[in-house]
């Protein structure tokens, strides 16, 4: 009788836990298409821009998109222009974006909309730029 009920709950549990719904989640999958195509503006939700949140860039690091190593004076943030998740193209140049609280230097090699991506060709807001 005792199996019977401990099965009994579990399988109540279970279909329990499949009739309640997830909240959706608010992040901005692609942040630099919707912002440029909202004409600049900010996002709402602020999904990946916000620095300071636990999953600033996140799957960028994960990706392999974005890496971080030592160059000159300080560290460069370095993007894989070959990954296909890579929407952006290099420009050929490193500029110095901030300078940490430490006094590192802190690079960025910069980079472009790539012109070819569907979504950044068929963007108007894009197309007046």
């Amino acid at each position: 009788m005792k199996k019977l009920m401990l099965v009994l709950t579990a399988v109540a549990t279970l279909l329990l836990g499949n009739l309640i719904v997830a909240p959706a989640a608010s992040a901005t999958v692609h942040e630099i298409v919707a912002q440029w195509c909202s004409g600049k503006a900010p996002l709402d939700p602020a999904g990946l821009s916000r620095p300071g949140s636990k999953n600033f860039a996140q799957p960028l690091f994960a990706g392999g998109v974005v890496s971080i190593h030592p160059y000159a004076d300080g560290l460069l943030v370095d993007f894989d222009f070959d990954r296909p998740q890579t929407k952006i193209v290099p420009t050929g140049q490193i500029i110095l974006v901030d300078t940490l609280p430490d006094g590192t230097k802190l690079y960025l090699e910069a980079f472009t909309l790539d012109p070819n991506f569907p979504a950044f060709a068929n963007c108007p807001a894009l197309a007046n730029l």
